[in-house]
C-alpha cells in the first residue's frame, strides 16, 4: 500500500481532506487528545458526526487503506458489497423487489 506523507499538504488522499484532517495529520499521536465520554455523547446527540477524530496514525492508515481499496474496487461501497457482504454488483433491479412468496 502507498505510504501517506506526514506533511498534510502533500498527502495523497482518496477524498478531500478537511481542515480537521489536516490539523490531525500535522500532530503526533502523543499530541492528539482523544474524545472523552461526554464529548462523544454530545457529538452523537447533536448529530455533529463531522467532529469525530481519528488518532493521527489511524487517519494516515485509513487514507492509505482507502487509496488501495479504491484503486482495486473503484469505491469503498464496491469493496463492501463484493468482499464483506459477498453481494454481486450486477444485480437486475427487478430482482430486488421483495416478493411475499419469497418470505415463506
Amino acid at each position: 500500500m502507498p505510504k501517506v506523507p506526514t506533511d498534510p499538504e502533500s498527502a495523497p488522499a482518496p477524498f478531500q481532506l478537511t481542515a480537521l484532517d489536516r490539523e490531525i495529520l500535522s500532530q503526533t499521536d502523543e499530541e492528539y487528545i482523544s474524545h472523552d465520554w461526554e464529548n462523544l455523547k454530545d457529538i452523537i446527540a447533536t448529530n455533529s458526526l463531522h467532529l469525530f477524530k481519528r488518532k493521527p496514525s489511524d487517519l494516515a492508515n485509513y487514507i492509505t487503506w482507502s487509496t488501495a481499496i479504491k484503486s482495486l474496487y473503484g469505491t469503498i461501497t464496491n469493496y463492501i458489497c463484493l468482499e464483506r457482504l459477498r453481494w454481486p454488483l450486477n444485480l437486475d433491479p427487478a430482482t430486488l423487489v421483495r416478493r411475499s412468496d419469497a418470505l415463506r
